[in-house]
């Protein structure tokens, strides 16, 4: 079995990829590194879209080398991170970390070390169900994170402050969608 099925990223991957910002272009043939969120649970609609065929932990941070081989470097153990954003200066990483439909979501924040190491700030939770994407805003003070549920008053967007040390801080506002679409008619075109 290859290391890159061992830590199970074949199945509910979202990728992001984070190049250091004094790493010089791929043309160049360089390493590069990067993140890769992973689901650690089933997937949240509960129809197995998502499944796993290997265990996976979280947050793996991932060489990417010039032959095009992977080399899984290490990782950090966190529930469903669906979606990460790094901020510009490559300090801090945010994970949504989408759980099951009956259960609210979180988001975590992450200190990125020197080496592009991760540790573990705080997690706050998204208010509501399946947080999907988190964007920050230009002057780095907030982060925004969108909820995809589909019951109502589970969806919408919430606005978290970003604190000094990178960490989250309470929501500053939260938009509910109030009335939800109840149902995802074509799964397949979402």
């Amino acid at each position: 079995m290859n290391t890159f099925k061992q830590f199970g990223l074949l199945s509910g991957i979202l990728l992001a990829m984070h190049c250091y910002a004094d790493s010089p272009p791929f043309a160049e043939n360089k390493q590069q590194e990067f993140y890769i969120g992973t689901w650690t649970t089933s997937a949240p609609d509960g129809l197995g879209a998502l499944k796993s065929d290997f265990p996976s932990q979280g947050i793996y941070k991932v060489r990417l080398n010039a032959d095009g081989t992977l080399l899984p470097m290490n990782y950090v153990e966190v529930n469903n991170p669906s979606w990460l954003v790094i901020d510009k200066k490559n300090q801090y990483l945010y994970a949504t970390n989408e759980d099951n439909a009956d259960a609210d979501g979180s988001v975590s924040a992450f200190k990125i070390d020197q080496e592009g190491n991760l540790t573990f700030l705080n997690a706050v939770n998204r208010l509501g169900q399946q947080p999907t994407h988190a964007e920050i805003s230009p002057d780095h003070h907030f982060l925004f994170v969108a909820n995809y549920s589909a019951q109502p008053a589970h969806a919408g967007v919430a606005v978290f402050a970003i604190l000094d040390n990178g960490s989250l801080g309470p929501a500053v506002q939260n938009i509910p969608f109030l009335k939800g679409s109840k149902v995802l008619p074509d799964v397949g075109k979402q």
